[in-house]
């Protein structure tokens, strides 16, 4: 393997990696090996595949995710090694980048495109800054004490509410004349009726909010927003969490859907696939055909592909959506990730 970088212009650099198949040969060897061993051919055993059957039908994506490693891990040491001080992180350069013949190259050069960050020097030994002791009056100490206190209410069951009183409801749901345990059923009308509340709630704060900041290289995220056991709310017609879908695009708001089954999102109301910008997908029993070929536009041999990458996922692994190979149309349309930290 062997690394270059040039001045392109300005506070610009172009690296080129360029990989031999020396360096990867190994690594797509050990990358089969593997998959045979998990691979359901009709008419073999698993681990009973031919090796050469194998290399046919998986070689090339294997050859992929040897590549994707190799010139991740390489460029990232190059960035290291070399003290880069980048604005961003380098991008494929569009420029001198050529599409690549995976069946048939076996060296292969990638070129990427890094902006440097400015060297700015100001001399602050000659400039005077104000210092400010401010001191509160009562006035405003005692509305910060108000404003605490309203907050923070005492509670209790008063026989009559007043003007300034918060009133605090419980509501639980009966069936048969009988109380739901919990309060309420998950799927039921009263779980509905707050997921209709809350999300509305949430609509209503992040229509009135301005776009989120963007530049080339990031956006802004204000809000996570993580829905748990999502099924209960795809199932039926949910008008408020497809505005707030909607809402959030371009207001730096994130809804993470988790649910144990794929087919969930698959919705007859609304086209959460369309809208799933990065979908995570934890290993399963169950897959659906139709839900990956729609996530991941893929077909045939690797549509079955992703179906044993996920069969075959380890603790704290997830398969999800490469964007620059669905983009570029070449190699996989997914890659394996691994999670590192739990928050």
């Amino acid at each position: 393997m062997n690394i270059t970088q040039s001045t392109k212009g300005d506070n610009l650099i172009s690296i080129k990696i360029n990989v031999e198949k020396a360096d990867y040969e190994e690594m797509v060897e050990k990358t089969l090996r593997q998959m045979r061993h998990k691979a359901n051919v009709p008419g073999f055993r698993p681990g009973m595949v031919p090796m050469g059957m194998m290399k046919k039908m998986y070689g090339a994506s294997a050859k992929m995710e040897a590549l994707n490693t190799l010139v991740s891990e390489n460029l990232n040491k190059h960035i290291v090694e070399n003290k880069l001080n980048l604005l961003g992180y380098p991008l494929s350069d569009t420029e001198l980048q050529q599409p690549a013949d995976l069946e048939n190259e076996d060296n292969l050069d990638f070129y990427f495109e890094a902006a440097l960050r400015p060297e700015i020097n100001v001399d602050f030994s000659n400039t005077m800054v104000d210092f400010y002791h401010i001191v509160p009056t009562d006035e405003e100490v005692d509305k910060v004490i108000v404003d605490l206190q309203e907050r923070n209410p005492n509670t209790s069951h008063p026989e009559n509410v007043g003007d300034n009183d918060r009133i605090e409801l419980k509501i639980r749901e009966a069936k048969d004349g009988k109380e739901v345990e919990g309060g309420f059923e998950k799927d039921g009308i009263m779980a509905k009726a707050i997921v209709f509340f809350v999300i509305s709630k949430l609509n209503a704060i992040y229509e009135k909010l301005p776009k989120q900041a963007t530049n080339e290289d990031r956006v802004e995220i204000r809000h996570f927003t993580i829905i748990d056991e999502a099924h209960y709310m795809l199932s039926f017609e949910n008008k408020p969490l497809q505005n707030l879908i909607a809402v959030g695009r371009n207001k730096g708001m994130s809804i993470i859907l988790a649910t144990q089954n794929m087919e969930s999102c698959k919705s007859k109301h609304f086209d959460f696939y369309a809208n799933a910008q990065y979908p995570l997908i934890m290993r399963q029993q169950q897959q659906n055909d139709s839900v990956l070929k729609d996530l991941f536009g893929v077909s045939g041999g690797a549509l079955q592909e992703i179906k044993q990458a996920i069969a075959g996922l380890e603790k704290g692994e997830l398969i999800t959506k490469d964007a620059a190979n669905m983009a570029l149309g070449i190699g996989k349309h997914w890659q394996k990730i691994k999670v590192t930290h739990l928050i």
